[in-house]
């Protein structure tokens, strides 16, 4: 069973030696590998009952370019599994694997009360998912979805709704003030 290709794991590689170089006039000694491995297990018993138990680790390198400009890069080792409860007739699932590399640059305006970031997600993880990994995956996110929280998807919902007309509206407003036809 192969959870990741060489490619993929190379890349990764190269990004995490590559983040470790120091940059500029900084001494390797200012970047910082940090990584803090959590357990969750959540159990749902609506509409079915079940289990599902996650473990991350994730690992991140931070490298300081300058007091206001640094860069981060970052992904994680994720497993979940889904077990039913009690004695139902489905069996449990899984999904396991690297996530994908982000690379982020952050620069911070005056002391600290503005911060500008700007990321790039490089896909290192895995580009497919067998059966009992998409049925996991379907379960977990259906678990959620009709779990009789509805404020897990209204609210997300309505933030992307505002978004979208947001963009729509500046963006006509745009169109509008500099398109010399229009006026």
């Amino acid at each position: 069973m192969r959870f990741f290709s060489p490619v993929q794991v190379g890349t990764t590689i190269v990004l995490f030696a590559a983040a470790a170089v120091p940059a500029m006039s900084q001494s390797i000694f200012d970047s910082s590998l940090r990584t803090a491995p959590q357990f969750l297990q959540y159990r749902l018993n609506a509409p079915v009952g079940e289990t599902i138990s996650e473990f991350t680790t994730p690992v991140f390198v931070l490298i300081p370019v300058s007091s206001t400009l640094s860069f981060d890069v970052a992904t994680a080792y994720a497993n979940a599994r889904v077990q039913p409860n009690g004695n139902s007739v489905e069996q449990s699932s899984s999904i396991s694997g690297f996530t994908d590399t982000q690379i982020r640059a952050n620069v911070k305006l005056g002391t600290d009360f503005v911060v500008i970031t700007a990321g790039l997600n490089i896909p290192t993880g895995k580009e497919t998912a067998s059966e009992a990994e998409q049925l996991a995956a379907f379960r977990i996110g259906n678990d959620f979805l009709f779990s009789g929280e509805w404020w897990i998807t209204i609210f997300p919902g309505l933030a992307l709704v505002l978004l979208v007309l947001s963009v729509n509206l500046l963006g006509d407003w745009l169109r509008d003030a500099l398109n010399p036809r229009l006026r």
